[in-house]
């Protein structure tokens, strides 16, 4: 849930609604992975750099790890105390890794 496309208006709102801490952390571990691997693509290609198989495809190369993270740190910045705050703990190196 935590990964999915965001539906909605002005390019979709965030299921705050639905929302579980403890998937943060497995959830980082496959956008960051995805991300990775993503780039890995556009960097090994073979086909003749454009923009739409270089800059347009970085740009959406993250997209699943952006959206994650924006929710993830508006949990972290306002909920300090449980599941929340041990997720943070995970996730932040996960993060500065990346």
């Amino acid at each position: 849930m935590l990964a999915s496309r965001w539906s909605g208006p002005f390019g979709g709102v965030p299921p705050f609604d639905k929302i579980v801490p403890s998937q943060f952390v497995d959830c980082f571990r496959t956008a960051i992975s995805d991300a990775e691997a993503n780039v890995a693509a556009i960097a090994n290609a073979t086909d003749a750099p454009t923009f739409d198989n270089t800059i347009a495809a970085v740009e959406t190369s993250q997209r699943v790890l952006s959206n994650l993270s924006a929710l993830f740190h508006v949990h972290a910045g306002n909920l300090k105390v449980g599941p929340v705050k041990e997720a943070e703990y995970q996730v932040r190196p996960l993060l500065a890794e990346f």
